[in-house]
């Protein structure tokens, strides 16, 4: 049904005829006439609700709260700008949304819902300004159109503040604003008044950490993000969040810590398991490293990366066979990459296999002629082999290639072998022949 609009005259809505002096218009052309402007007051009156019947669903304000009148339940009109304005947010209408908010509150000025809602349209009003900006190439952080949305939505939080001192909610959003404004301090006392009055909710420290975070207070932060993770041991998200802080900090061995005891709550994050177990490699630490990749490898075990690694690790710690496995199945996934032949062919020189390690070096260099690491790899067997000469020439085609990652290496060996050369004659003269 359509709504009725509450006007009196009916002959605004019905023909009664051509009037005296005029031109007569027939009802359709006087409808199509009227159209546009009846209809735009009828959508206004609508949206509103000033009278409504079926079909348009919006209650008739009265100055009362919810009632019933007519058999129809009737809105108090401070809630129907409520609702309006959410709409007009929601569509990012922040303009209108401020209006009604503003309305809305004019009815009913006690309203924290309403004033926490007008607070976050301020607040999404800013970063969409500060996005604009962005685009535009314009400094956001510092522009005065933002601020002033960070100011209103503080006015706001501040008027709300006035009605209820100890609502932590209110005072949480406040402190929220205070932080994106950049009033870091400002924020930081809201946060340890609202921590005094919650010292049991983990959140509360997660806020005031990440303030300390942007203030660039990483100690203060860290003890902040430690607290949160006292009381709530198994959040992990907080606990990804120290680490980061820290590892982004320089203070990796802190962070690795932190990343470790993430893992172990959630050992399917792969991601974060390659980025723990490469840390660990890095610092050497190859005892921590072995179980992560080797639970990782379990998950994939395709990933030539992971078996590389593993390999590494494995070496590293003297765990020879299983670290010429990972390499195997390196050289089997991923044929084309030759550096792993270099360290296979250190490994088996030093388990002692020389023969496989000279046909696997052999191999490798008939892939990659100009690889001076793997004449470094076929130097050093042939020195095992106390093949001097061969080594000698082996360092010099290596010198040959002006890797700059080797030439030293390279120019340091070349008259070692020469000197190991000279000892073996001599010690094979001594036995030969008896003397000292």
């Amino acid at each position: 049904m359509l709504c009725y609009v509450g006007l009196t005259d009916s002959a605004a809505l019905a023909w009664t005829g051509p009037r005296e002096g005029s031109e007569v218009v027939s009802p359709d052309e006087e409808a199509g006439m009227k159209r546009t402007s009846y209809k735009q007051v009828l959508w206004a009156v609508c949206l509103l609700g000033v009278v409504c019947g079926m079909g348009c669903g919006a209650p008739s304000p009265q100055p009362s709260a919810t009632m019933q009148s007519a058999g129809r339940e009737e809105v108090d009109p401070a809630t129907r700008y409520h609702a309006l304005a959410q709409q007009y947010a929601k569509n990012g209408d922040y303009e209108q949304a401020e209006v009604q908010y503003r309305k809305g509150l004019a009815m009913d000025p006690v309203s924290i819902s309403m004033m926490r809602g007008l607070a976050d349209v301020y607040m999404k009003w800013a970063s969409r300004t500060k996005e604009t900006l962005k685009v535009q190439g314009a400094s956001a952080d510092t522009s005065q159109a933002v601020q002033a949305f960070y100011d209103k939505a503080v006015e706001v939080y501040d008027e709300a503040i006035a009605l209820e001192p100890e609502n932590t909610d209110i005072m949480e959003g406040r402190a929220y604003v205070l932080t994106a404004a950049g009033r870091h301090d400002d924020a930081i006392a809201v946060y340890e008044q609202v921590a005094r009055l919650k010292p049991d909710d983990p959140s509360v420290y997660v806020n005031l950490g990440y303030t300390y975070q942007k203030k660039g207070d990483i100690d203060a932060a860290a003890g902040a993000y430690s607290r949160a993770i006292e009381i709530s041991p198994d959040d992990r998200d907080t606990i990804l969040r120290l680490a980061r802080m820290l590892y982004d900090g320089e203070r990796e061995p802190e962070s690795r810590t932190w990343f470790d005891r993430a893992y172990r709550l959630d050992s399917s994050d792969a991601a974060l398991g390659r980025f723990l177990g490469a840390l660990y490699i890095r610092a050497k630490d190859y005892e921590s490293a072995v179980p992560i990749y080797a639970s990782l490898i379990a998950q994939e075990p395709e990933d030539w990366r992971l078996q590389l690694n593993y390999g590494v690790a494995l070496a590293e710690m003297d765990a020879n066979e299983e670290a010429l496995e990972a390499y195997r199945e390196v050289m089997r996934l991923n044929p084309e990459k030759i550096e792993v032949y270099w360290e296979t062919v250190d490994l088996l020189n030093e388990m002692g296999s020389r023969t496989e390690a000279l046909a696997l070096a052999e191999k490798g260099l008939a892939q990659a002629p100009e690889s001076a690491a793997g004449y470094a790899a076929l130097g050093r067997v042939y020195e095992k082999l106390k093949r001097f000469d061969d080594a000698k020439a082996t360092f010099e085609r290596g010198l040959a290639l002006n890797d700059p990652r080797f030439n030293d290496y390279f120019k340091r060996q070349i008259p070692r072998q020469e000197q190991l050369k000279q000892r073996e004659e001599a010690l094979r003269d001594q036995e030969q022949y008896g003397y000292d």
